[in-house]
């Protein structure tokens, strides 16, 4: 990651708790969260969030 060149951004789903805190203990702080309705037949709205390092 040290080699990477600044900044590195990611996408994430909300949900995936996991992920979110494997990328928080590299560094990665969420920038901004969206909401989206991926299917007009599926009312679920889905969440990601984008997360970057500097």
């Amino acid at each position: 990651m040290r080699y990477m060149s600044r900044p590195v951004s990611l996408d994430v789903f909300a949900e995936n708790t996991k992920a979110k805190k494997l990328y928080k203990k590299l560094g990665f702080k969420c920038q901004e969260v969206r909401y989206q309705q991926w299917d007009l037949n599926d009312p679920k709205k889905y969440s990601d969030e984008k997360m970057i390092l500097n």
